[in-house]
């Protein structure tokens, strides 16, 4: 079950750069302490604008490990405390995600372009939600999206997230039109629409950014 830990910024007006920059330099840190790093851009829906830094664990125990190591890492609390000197950014949220399935563990391959959906379980449906999400989910991947079930702790209670992963905006678009004309996703999606045992809350698209070298 990984584990990624999601902190939003919203850029101070022209601080854009210094913002990246703060966000490569917090990557630096956690990577050294057995995180694994990564910088996104909202492109449509979620927050516009924002920037998302995400550090991802291959388990509860590793992710643990590592916050019981910043505590007391002399690196970063002097890093945190430059960073705050002269905030570069407003910090919008925080909050966890892990995945569903105990089983699944970091990403083995690389996203570009992340879809994130979220959906509100319906007071009583929770099996036939978790039910829905995995029919989905084979559905989805047959299409050619990389597609994690993740739930989320410091956001929105009670919703079951799914993350959709390409390798570029290219294949994001191939996806997107396969999957308006597939008639089996078709049967499926009104067979839920009859007797929704969710609700939809949010949708977003992002960006992986990636800091010159």
């Amino acid at each position: 079950m990984a584990v990624f830990s999601i902190h939003t910024w919203r850029p101070v007006a022209g601080r854009a750069a210094d913002l990246l920059g703060n966000m490569t330099r917090a990557g630096e840190i956690f990577t050294s302490m057995g995180g694994a790093p990564s910088i996104w851009q909202t492109i449509s829906g979620g927050d516009a604008g924002t920037l998302t830094f995400s550090v991802g664990y291959g388990d509860q125990i590793a992710y643990g490990q590592t916050m019981a190591k910043l505590a007391s890492n002399a690196e970063w609390q002097a890093f945190w405390a430059d960073a705050l000197s002269d905030p570069s950014g407003v910090n919008v949220e925080n909050y966890v995600l892990s995945d569903l399935d105990p089983t699944e563990g970091l990403p083995t391959e690389i996203s570009r372009v992340l879809y994130l959906n979220e959906y509100r379980t319906v007071r009583g449906r929770l099996a036939d939600h978790l039910t829905a999400q995995a029919t989905a989910r084979s559905h989805l991947e047959r299409l050619g999206a990389r597609v994690r079930s993740m739930q989320a702790i410091g956001r929105a209670p009670g919703c079951v997230s799914t993350l959709l992963g390409f390798d570029d905006f290219a294949a994001y678009g191939e996806f997107g039109a396969k999957f308006g004309v597939d008639e089996q996703w078709a049967t499926f999606w009104m067979d839920m629409a009859s007797d929704p045992p969710a609700e939809e809350v949010s949708s977003a698209v992002a960006s992986l950014v990636e800091p010159p070298s």
